[in-house]
């Protein structure tokens, strides 16, 4: 569907920008300026990987929190166009 290509989209678009900021930080440790930007960034993805989770299921194998069946086998991944 468009809204889970789009919310995808986000998180990689977010990702990306995440990991910028901490190459950035890795030179730069103490400029609070991109400190902020990168704590407002983290939050947005950390937004956007609940939301996805909470409607299309996990994105991760460590984030997976069935206790009664191992649901990461469940179709479609996250990087499957609507499963098998």
């Amino acid at each position: 569907s468009s809204d889970l290509d789009e919310l995808l989209y986000k998180i990689q678009m977010y990702t990306f920008a995440l990991k910028d900021f901490v190459l950035y930080l890795d030179v730069n440790p103490t400029d609070n300026n991109i400190l902020d930007e990168y704590q407002k960034v983290k939050n947005k993805l950390n937004e956007l990987k609940n939301e996805y989770e909470s409607k299309y299921g996990p994105l991760c194998s460590n984030n997976v929190e069935s206790v009664d069946r191992w649901a990461w086998i469940n179709n479609p991944w996250p990087w499957d166009k609507g499963g098998n």
